[in-house]
C-alpha cells in the first residue's frame, strides 16, 4: 500500500535476532597510546531487514562491577561499506570496528549487547 501511496513505514526490528557470529575481539590500539581497538561481527537472522542495533560495551572488573560503558548508535558504529545502509540485510555479516579510550587495567571483562534502535 505504502509504494503506491509514496509513504514509508517505519522498520520493523528485533534485537533478539542479531547476534555475533564470535566473541569481539578487544586489542591495544596499533597507532594511539591508551586507546582500545574493538572488532564485531554480527548478523541479522530475522527472516527480514531490520534497523541497525544501537551497540552497548561495557566493560567491567572481576567483580563485574561496571568500570566504563558506552553506548554506540549506528552512525556512529557504521563506516566504510556499511556505511550507507539504512537496515541490515538478513544473513550477511557486518563487521564493526571501534575505537576507545582504554579503561584501564582493573578493566578484565567486556560485553556487548544490542539494544532497540
Amino acid at each position: 500500500m505504502c509504494e503506491q501511496l509514496n509513504c514509508r513505514l517505519p522498520s520493523s526490528y528485533d534485537v533478539s535476532q542479531i547476534r555475533t557470529t564470535a566473541s569481539p575481539q578487544v586489542s591495544s590500539h596499533p597507532k594511539y597510546q591508551n586507546a582500545l581497538s574493538v572488532d564485531v561481527l554480527f548478523i541479522n537472522h530475522a527472516t527480514y531487514k531490520q534497523a541497525f542495533p544501537k551497540l552497548e560495551l561495557t566493560f567491567t572488573d572481576f567483580n563485574n562491577k561496571p568500570i566504563a560503558h558506552r553506548l554506540f548508535t549506528p552512525a556512529e558504529y557504521l563506516a566504510g561499506e556499511a556505511s550507507g545502509l539504512t537496515l541490515m540485510p538478513v544473513e550477511t555479516p557486518i563487521h564493526i570496528a571501534l575505537e576507545i579510550q582504554d579503561p584501564g587495567s582493573r578493566a578484565n571483562n567486556y560485553s556487548v549487547r544490542f539494544l532497540t534502535p
